[in-house]
This record gives C-alpha cells, sequence and structure tokens, in this order.
C-alpha cells in the first residue's frame, strides 16, 4: 500500500539533487528499477555495511525503531508518529516506542508552588488554621 510520509528538508534537498534521469520516486533502486526485496546482494552489501560500521547486531528493522523514538524525542505526539509509521493500534507503536534510562532521568515534574512536588497519587492536606 502507499502512504505518504514527511521528509526531513535536508533529506529533501539531497534526493532533489539526484540524477535527472531517475524517472521514480523509489529511494532504493537497482539500475533505476525499483527494489523488490531485500535479499541477495543487497543484503550482502547491508551486513558489510554494518560490520565496517562496527553497530553490532544492528537489522534493517531497527532503523524503523530508530525513527520513531527520534521523532517522539523531536517532541512530536504519538497520533502523528503513528500515522507516519503506519502503526494502526497504540499496543503495537508502543513496542516501538522505548524510553530509555537517560531519558527517565530527565523526566520534568509539575511544580505546585503551595506544597512542593507531588509524587505519584499523594495528595497533600492543607494546612488548617488553629484557632
Amino acid at each position: 500500500f502507499k502512504r505518504r510520509i514527511p521528509i526531513h528538508l535536508r533529506v529533501r534537498i539531497m534526493f532533489d539533487q539526484l540524477p535527472r534521469g531517475i524517472r521514480t520516486k523509489r529511494v532504493f533502486l537497482n539500475k533505476g528499477r525499483p527494489i523488490r526485496a531485500f535479499a541477495g546482494s543487497f543484503k550482502r552489501q547491508w551486513y558489510k555495511a554494518i560490520k565496517l560500521s562496527e553497530l553490532g547486531d544492528f537489522t534493517f528493522h531497527d532503523l524503523r525503531h530508530c525513527a520513531i523514538n527520534n521523532l517522539r524525542l523531536a517532541g512530536n505526539d504519538q497520533f502523528k508518529i503513528m500515522t507516519i509509521s503506519g502503526h494502526k493500534t497504540t499496543s503495537v507503536f508502543r513496542r516501538y516506542n522505548v524510553v530509555t534510562d537517560d531519558e527517565l532521568q530527565d523526566v520534568k515534574w509539575k511544580n505546585d508552588e503551595n506544597f512542593g512536588v507531588h509524587i505519584g497519587v499523594y495528595q497533600p492536606r492543607k494546612m488548617r488554621e488553629i484557632g
């Protein structure tokens, strides 16, 4: 199925600078024709690139996880990200959306001037005047 997604401006500029002899909007081509399967020499080239870059156990599908997390970290809401990634349900989307320990260190808290920081469901009581 076809899906239109936004492309980062730098990537768009790179695509616009490709030779004009290419007559398709597809990104991955072999001799000007779309690649239909990730197999054969393309798969070997992928694994060679992974080995040379020392990424370890990294798959092509890991790029999807990276993109989803980067879109979230950039401040996009989950509905935009789900539309871009093609996720129809939040349960599947959550499998891709991984929050790291480093991100948890930067969690933001609501600060209530009268009572300080509230954690969990604790609701402090207001002070009563005695007298």
